[in-house]
């Protein structure tokens, strides 16, 4: 038997495990079928990230009448444009290009509604008292006159109404903030919106199939937009009437004019909470830094928090726009990212996120057990003694053959790193002293892995 130690250098949350185990895979597949069609969804498409495990992604319903949805579809994203468009100013305060605490009047001057005094954080964290521009019946009057009309963000400003409060004395949600937010982009970079969005986070973190409709073309499908905004009571394909939504896409932009695949969204949420490709730690725990909103919520920069999703806090941001309503979350527990994508508006944001992805989230909250299924081989490969262990363990490797052992890991029941391990024949302290079962995952030079539980119990 030849026996190779390799020192692990962790990069990645795929690094052991190439699958998500079948019983979980199976369980999402149930539960995400059967609540789009308790929902009549007429489509959706959904991905979560798994760590150590992979992506799940699932498709279900029509795009419009002949085809039906896929995975590799974009839908819009809505306000949760605004979670990315957080993130660029938060870059460009780690660059040093802004400041959040820069006032406003720097890029807007004698702008009707908007006072100067206010800071670049008070957009983000919706406490800038300025009043929605989407609110405005006469803005909405000027875009059904014209639904090809490519607005410029600028042709927005004379639609915001009188302010709502001061600056900082209270909080409400405004797609102003985010408008005034993507034009200092513009205007700090020198760049278009989409071209900001794409040096700063769509390329750096391989996210090629995320757009700003409104700028950019894209030969990929999306999801036609079944709507109740026509006057109508029931749902219709806007595509299928011959309608244009350039109006619609350009007047949400920086506010809620993204569109991607739910695999690119689910993407851009791990990497903005794990991989520090866009944003430093410091930035990112500005962003998570909300103030409090009511009912277990809060909001921080382009972010929103909730105290008692299934026990745990997560960080979420929603989204709705013409023929499309999604929802999307962070659990910093396992390290999931969820993203569930919908080509309707007739469905609520809260029956989205409590129903969809709440049920998504519990069945990855119970998948601790499911995670055994992985450990079938291990009596024939290896042995884990004692087990259970009151803190120190050893390996005895058994009927390897020829195979070379190429890494080992140690993971607990969510599929989290614990410890690496780079030899065997000397006893393996753990560092965590909690009770509970483990997993050593060990991968062979013929890419197979193979794995053993191990349970710890202290005195």
């Amino acid at each position: 038997m030849k026996v190779k130690i390799t020192l692990l250098f962790l990069v990645g949350y795929n690094c052991l495990l190439a699958q998500i185990p079948q019983v979980l895979n199976d369980k999402l597949n149930q539960t995400y079928d059967s609540l789009c069609s308790k929902l009549n969804l007429k489509g959706s498409s959904a991905a979560i990230i798994i760590p150590n495990m992979g992506t799940w992604k699932r498709n279900y319903g029509l795009s419009h009448i002949g085809k039906n949805t896929d995975t590799e579809m974009l839908f819009t994203l809505g306000s949760n444009t605004k979670t990315y468009t957080s993130t660029v100013v938060l870059k460009l305060h780690q660059m040093g290009l802004l400041n959040l605490n820069d006032t406003i009047g720097k890029w807007f001057k004698n702008v009707k509604n908007v006072k100067g005094s206010i800071k670049v954080q008070q957009l983000l964290n919706h406490t800038s008292g300025i009043a929605s521009y989407t609110d405005n019946s006469d803005l909405w009057t000027a875009v059904n006159s014209d639904l090809g009309k490519n607005w410029a963000m600028e042709d927005i400003l004379p639609y915001i109404g009188t302010p709502t409060f001061a600056p900082g004395t209270n909080w409400a949600y405004s797609n102003s903030n985010f408008l005034l937010a993507g034009i200092i982009i513009k205007q700090v970079t020198g760049k278009t919106l989409a071209e900001a969005y794409r040096n700063y986070i769509f390329t750096p973190c391989n996210l090629s199939k995320t757009f700003l409709l409104a700028d950019e073309t894209t030969t990929l499908d999306v999801a036609h937009h079944w709507s109740v905004r026509i006057g109508n009571t029931y749902l219709t394909d806007w595509e299928s009437l011959g309608l244009s939504y350039i109006a619609m896409n350009s007047v949400a932009n920086s506010a809620g004019g993204l569109y991607a695949t739910a695999e690119d969204n689910a993407k851009f949420f791990n990497a903005l909470f794990n991989t520090k490709i866009i944003v430093a730690d410091s930035m990112l725990s500005k962003m998570k830094t909300v103030k409090n909103i009511g009912g277990g919520a809060g909001y921080g920069l382009g972010l929103f928090s909730y105290s008692n999703f299934n026990g745990r806090t997560v960080y979420s941001h929603g989204g709705t726009n013409l023929g499309g309503i999604n929802e999307n979350l962070f659990d910093p527990v396992n390290n999931c990212s969820i993203s569930v994508l919908s080509n309707q508006d007739s469905v609520s944001n809260n029956l989205l996120l409590t129903q969809v992805v709440m049920n998504l989230h519990k069945q990855l909250i119970s998948a601790k057990a499911d995670i055994e299924d992985i450990a079938k081989e291990s009596s024939d490969y290896f042995d884990v003694y004692p087990n259970p262990s009151y803190g120190k363990f050893s390996i005895n490797f058994k009927a390897l053959n020829d195979e070379q052992i190429e890494q080992i890991v140690l993971t607990d029941m969510n599929g989290k790193s614990i410890q690496e391990i780079s030899a065997i024949d000397t006893a393996i302290e753990l560092p965590s002293k909690q009770n509970g079962v483990y997993f050593l995952l060990v991968q062979l030079s013929s890419g197979k892995t193979i794995s053993q539980k191990l349970v710890l119990v202290n005195d």
